[in-house]
C-alpha cells in the first residue's frame, strides 16, 4: 500500500513539474502592486538606518533623494546627489528628541519625479 501511494505522488509531481503554467509559457508573469516600503529605524542614539524597496518596474538608471521633516518642519534633502548605488541611507544628522518623517522621491535621467507611496 505505502508503494502504490509513493508511486502516485512521485508520477503526480513529476507530471505537475512538466507542464508549463499558463504565465510561463506565454512569457508574462504576475506581481504584486508593492510601494516602496519605507522604513526608518534608530540604529544608534545619533543615527537612523533609512531604506526602501527598489520595484522590479523601475528603470536600471534610477536614482532617489531622500527627505526628512523633523517635528511639524519642512522637509530637508539628506542626500547631496541622489543615491544610486543602494536603497538605503544612515542618517547621523537625526535629531532623535523629534519626531521624524521620511520620504523617499525616485530621480530618474536629472528629473525628480513625485514622492513614492
Amino acid at each position: 500500500m505505502k508503494t502504490r501511494v509513493l508511486l502516485a505522488a512521485a508520477v503526480a509531481c513529476l507530471t505537475a513539474a512538466s507542464i508549463p503554467s499558463t504565465a510561463a509559457a506565454s512569457g508574462s508573469y504576475f506581481v504584486e502592486n508593492l510601494s516602496r516600503g519605507l522604513i526608518a529605524l534608530r540604529s544608534t542614539d545619533t543615527s537612523v538606518y533609512v531604506g526602501w524597496r527598489l520595484l522590479g518596474s523601475d528603470p536600471a538608471d534610477l536614482e532617489f533623494n531622500l527627505y526628512r521633516a523633523a517635528a511639524d518642519g519642512k522637509p530637508q534633502k539628506l542626500n547631496a546627489t541622489p543615491i544610486a548605488a543602494t536603497t538605503d541611507f544612515v542618517d547621523s544628522t537625526a535629531d532623535p528628541t523629534q519626531v521624524n518623517s521620511y520620504v523617499v522621491k525616485p530621480v530618474w535621467k536629472g528629473t525628480e519625479l513625485a514622492a513614492s507611496a
